[in-house]
């Protein structure tokens, strides 16, 4: 009868035996766990789930944690760079363009190299809606540059809703180029320069004009040709 009474006094002993924890371990109770946060609780037994209160500015809560949102505009970071869906917050949108109104939600999608213009349209686009929503009105190529193509983001009139404008061709040689203009978006006609064409929204040099450098051009490249350099 001796012998079972030692034996369980041996194992209580053992059980309630300090054993030492090494770093970064950490003595718990009875166990050996980290405590990044210095709070004297195991983090597991914390919960890693974040909530609105827990994100303090310049972080935003997202799905199930903070995000970085440096600029303010209520998107994480990350996403900005790269996601393939960008949500614009906070606009009442109308594409002019066409008779259809456009979704807060614009996606952009690359698949290959051949949808490269088609992509940066799209990015474009996106840039000039969330600058309006923050600056009022926001022109891409930075007023009225007949030799860049630009889209043109703010109200038609005070108080009005945000429209997208995009410089497009009315002619061959004729331009249709939006810009701000006290807070608004204004459009004018103009005439391309001399031998220039008006092709997707921009005045370029066809092939064969001369040419001083690469974006004057509408296939764009420019190379010297004997003493000259042209669009080739």
């Amino acid at each position: 009868m001796k012998y079972p009474v030692l034996i369980l006094l041996i194992s209580l002993a053992l059980a309630f035996t300090v054993m030492p924890c090494n770093a970064p371990m950490k003595k718990i109770g009875l166990r050996c766990c980290l405590d990044d946060d210095d709070n004297n609780q195991c983090d597991l037994d914390e919960s890693t789930t974040s909530t609105k209160g827990d994100c303090e500015r310049p972080y935003i809560f997202s799905g199930d944690g903070c995000c970085l949102d440096a600029n303010r505009n209520d998107i994480c970071d990350k996403l900005e760079s790269s996601a393939k869906i960008t949500t614009i917050p906070k606009l009442s949108i109308r594409d002019t363009t066409s008779s259809s109104s456009t979704s807060t939600t614009i996606t952009t999608t690359t698949t290959s190299s051949s949808t490269t213009t088609t992509t940066s349209s799209t990015t474009t686009t996106v840039s000039a809606l969330v600058m309006a929503n923050v600056t009022g009105c926001y022109d891409s190529d930075n007023g009225e540059d007949l030799d860049l193509y630009g889209e043109t983001a703010g109200p038609a009139r005070a108080g009005g809703d945000i429209v997208l404008k995009k410089d497009r061709c009315i002619t061959n040689d004729t331009l249709m180029e939006y810009r701000c203009q006290k807070g608004r978006v204004y459009g004018r006609e103009s005439l391309c320069g001399s031998s220039e064409l008006c092709i997707q929204g921009e005045c370029c040099l066809p092939e064969g004009a001369a040419c001083k450098q690469a974006p004057d051009c509408c296939s764009g490249e420019c190379r010297k040709r004997l003493a000259v350099r042209i669009c080739t």
